[in-house]
């Protein structure tokens, strides 16, 4: 490894892959030894719909006792394999990537280095395979030094704060305690939020839509699926609505998504708790872009991108109202370079 401050080359987002080849655990004691012999009983193994000429190296399934680890090509099909072969399907992901240099038998090491990267930096692992990426004619555990090495792509997810505090608002994960204050929320907002919010409910939710609703969004914060976050008057904990980042909109981009409960609203405080998450986003190195969009005739929800200084990145004609209609949707956009 060169000297100086540790971290990923670049970030990517990695296609999906079918991936066949030799699985097997490993307890972490012995790990560097078994892989060696692992990649040794590999070479001989005929994989059939191997499409591309890389080596994949997968670790998956970590926990106390050990991991697993994959010797793979990638695969036209999973269908069809021996039943002796392993088999992975590897889903389209945000990665850290990361350049091991020299010999494959001291990737240990690097990867001791990106646990230590992923316990104090800004993301964290996606819980997913990461991937060991030979380039084509490289021969795993060789034992020769390479000016190339192997890249390590990690799957990776936002840190995201626990808390973000403004001026006015305390921004927090929801907990599912947080239930009936969310069901009293919605049922004073029916006729507000139904014309714009995809997820709201043409009456007063009952408490199993309550929970149901809640379960969700603290999935999607444990697993980086989403980052939704409650807004809440910070002296006294009322509930004022919501507000989240969404990795739905392509590489290195977030969007902001909000609302504000009926009889909270007028108040900048989606203005607010908007600029919040826009300095959260651009706080991870990887993002480049945040988005936020709105339906056309939703002034209300317009002014929030306009005030924080977002532009007019396109106008998307006569798509499908979440609850019927039609409506242009206002995409606006910021730009790391353009931050006010």
């Amino acid at each position: 490894m060169t000297d100086g401050p540790f971290g990923p080359a670049r970030f990517e987002t990695g296609r999906p892959l079918l991936l066949g080849g030799l699985r097997r655990g490993h307890r972490f004691a012995d790990g560097a030894a078994g892989i060696a012999r692992q990649w040794d009983d590999f070479r001989s193994m005929d994989v059939p719909g191997r499409t591309g000429d890389r080596l994949y190296g997968v670790l998956c399934g970590a926990d106390a006792a050990g991991f697993e680890y994959m010797c793979g090509v990638e695969v036209t099909s999973l269908e069809g394999l021996p039943d002796e072969t392993g088999r992975m399907r590897v889903p389209e992901q945000r990665y850290a990537v990361f350049v091991h240099p020299g010999r494959e038998t001291a990737l240990e090491t690097t990867w001791r280095r990106i646990f230590a990267w992923l316990e104090t930096g800004s993301y964290v692992s996606a819980q997913r395979p990461d991937l060991e990426v030979y380039a084509p004619g490289v021969d795993p555990w060789d034992d020769r030094d390479r000016a190339d090495g192997v890249e390590v792509w990690v799957g990776i997810t936002p840190r995201m704060p626990p808390r973000v505090e403004t001026p006015r608002l305390l921004l927090r994960p929801w907990r599912m305690d947080d239930a009936p204050a969310l069901r009293e929320a919605l049922s004073e907002s029916v006729e507000h939020l139904l014309p714009w919010i995809p997820w709201a409910t043409a009456s007063a939710p009952t408490e199993e839509e309550t929970a149901e609703r809640l379960e969700k969004w603290v999935r999607d914060f444990q697993s980086g699926a989403n980052h939704i976050y409650g807004i809440f008057h910070p002296s006294d904990g009322q509930l004022l609505g919501g507000v989240g980042l969404y990795p739905r909109v392509g590489p290195a981009a977030l969007e902001i998504g909000y609302w504000i409960r009926f009889g909270r609203d007028g108040r900048g405080f989606a203005t607010e708790a908007a600029e919040a998450l826009t300095r959260v986003a651009f706080d991870l190195p990887d993002i480049l872009r945040v988005e936020i969009h709105t339906d056309a005739a939703n002034l209300a929800s317009r002014k929030v991108p306009e005030k924080l200084g977002y532009r007019v990145a396109t106008i998307r004609r006569n798509e499908t109202r979440p609850h019927g209609g039609a409506r242009d949707t206002v995409v606006f956009e910021l730009a790391r370079d353009e931050q006010p």
